[in-house]
């Protein structure tokens, strides 16, 4: 039944931003097919649709329902981040942007084959973001963010050093 409101919750939203109109002509909601896509063409797909790239440490993390009418509400996520390094933009230590999706009491709320990004406290992260109506958002889903882990980025298997090269040659 969680899954059907969920469902229901981002029709809405998608058919809401539409009526409603945007300067922005993206959605956070909407993502570019990566499958069989070269990483090289991913990350220049990620970096033309970012205003803001960065390295950063989640500091916060705050999952809640949302309601966008009277009948629907959809979990959202905000993220307070420590910005290690601004690659693209500059965004402040303390910068807020917002996830479909979330944990609320232990229990993740995703959505099937869509834009939830899960967050969690302390997480080192690469993070494409742009702006959206109702705040800054990862650019296709989950493609917008690359965990750190011990100094590697996500499934790249690069430094995070070689990483942000590959991300500095593509913004020049």
């Amino acid at each position: 039944m969680r899954k059907i409101l969920l469902l229901f919750s981002i029709l809405f939203f998608i058919t809401f931003l539409a009526c409603t109109g945007s300067s922005t002509s993206q959605s956070p909601i909407t993502s570019e097919p990566v499958a069989g896509v070269s990483s090289g063409d991913q990350l220049a797909t990620l970096e033309k649709s970012s205003k803001y790239i960065c390295h950063a440490r989640i500091t916060k993390v705050s999952s809640r329902y949302e309601r966008y009418d009277i009948q629907s509400a959809l979990v959202m996520s905000r993220i307070t981040l420590d910005i290690l390094e601004n690659w693209k933009g500059n965004l402040i230590p303390g910068t807020e942007i917002r996830s479909f999706g979330g944990i609320i009491d232990g229990i993740p709320y995703e959505i099937s084959d869509g834009p939830s990004v899960l967050f969690q406290e302390n997480e080192e992260v690469v993070l494409f973001l742009n702006d959206f109506p109702g705040g800054i958002f990862p650019v296709l889903g989950q493609s917008g963010k690359y965990p750190v882990t011990n100094g590697v980025v996500g499934s790249t298997g690069d430094s995070l050093e070689k990483f942000s090269e590959k991300i500095k040659a593509l913004i020049q």
